[in-house]
């Protein structure tokens, strides 16, 4: 006779293979897109889809869940002519002003489907959030940020798929807790840190005890003491443990943005998590220019009309959706 608990652990390990299965099927569907002449892939796809007729299912769930966003950037295609007269909006900025579209339509949320598909926990803009696993470990999401969630019997893991998050883990020996976040994870070793997966980079700073970070590519891992941070890279290549700036790397979570000498455009794509649309910066020096300051996250907009005036660039505003910053 089965027991209670043996089906319970028989419901969850069916939710992870399906969470599994879900997740494949949405990075086939990316593949896909990116390299859709690709005979090879093909191929690869086809195999993979007859290994199990669930498959061609769970796929074509993830395919409706995407839409069709070309046929709206298609349909648009006036307007993009029209703006690529325009000084401020050429190349990318065309691409950013066709986003704003989007923004305004059901094919917004289409276009985040996979995402959605993959995530357990969303934020939206300006919406960070706290939530208190089954284990009892806290985790702060900052703004426009996603995590899958996945509570095993022999192993506690995390996937940030984007945005930061600050997490507080409970003691659980016999499970490891484990965040994976671009191309590298990191374990907990009882501890409370913070990670933070932009375009460029996952930076790892921890607050309390350590932490090990390994490379997903194999090529190496690192223990990441108290007060101290690291980063890797898309390869997944780590770089060196430095002394950390507490402060500085969790200011988010008092609703501030605190930067000393980086680039515009990163301390762009931490303003943009609490801002509708997209920022685009129109000249790729003012992209690369070092600036040193704080921000008021309550008020995101004024902050930022502040911010810019006080370094000396210009905000232009087209609509609610399309901010670009320009010398």
């Amino acid at each position: 006779m089965t027991s209670r608990a043996e089906k319970a652990g028989s419901m969850s390990d069916d939710k992870a293979n399906d969470r599994k299965l879900r997740e494949q099927a949405v990075d086939w569907l990316l593949r896909l897109q990116d390299e859709p002449d690709d005979p090879m892939l093909q191929a690869q796809f086809q195999t993979w889809l007859a290994k199990d007729p669930a498959r061609a299912v769970v796929y074509e769930r993830a395919r409706r869940a995407m839409g069709d966003a070309s046929h709206l950037l298609k349909s648009d295609l006036d307007f993009a002519q029209k703006a690529a007269h325009k000084p401020l909006l050429r190349a990318r900025n065309v691409v950013a002003a066709l986003l704003v579209i989007m923004a305004g339509s059901g094919a917004f949320m289409a276009a985040d489907g996979p995402m959605r598909l993959r995530a357990d926990i969303i934020t939206g803009t300006g919406q960070p959030q706290h939530l208190t696993l089954a284990d009892g470990s806290r985790v702060e999401l900052n703004a426009e940020t996603a995590i899958a969630i996945h509570m095993e019997r022999n192993e506690r893991r995390i996937k940030l798929l984007r945005g930061q998050a600050y997490f507080e883990v409970a003691a659980d020996p016999a499970r490891p807790f484990v965040v994976e976040a671009g191309h590298g994870s990191t374990t907990a070793l009882g501890t409370a840190f913070d990670i933070n997966l932009t375009a460029d980079a996952t930076h790892v700073t921890v607050t309390e005890h350590a932490v090990m970070v390994t490379s997903l590519s194999g090529d190496g891992r690192q223990r990441l003491p108290e007060g101290n941070q690291l980063s890797y890279d898309d390869d997944g290549q780590l770089g060196a443990v430095e002394p950390a700036d507490i402060g500085m790397a969790t200011a988010w979570r008092q609703g501030r943005i605190v930067f000393e000498n980086r680039p515009l455009a990163a301390v762009v794509d931490e303003i943009a998590r609490y801002l509708p649309g997209r920022i685009v910066i129109a000249q790729s020096d003012l992209a690369t220019r070092k600036i040193s300051g704080s921000l008021d996250l309550t008020d995101p907009q004024t902050a930022l009309d502040g911010f810019s005036e006080a370094i000396g660039i210009k905000v232009t505003r087209l609509g609610p959706y399309l901010t670009i910053l320009r010398q």
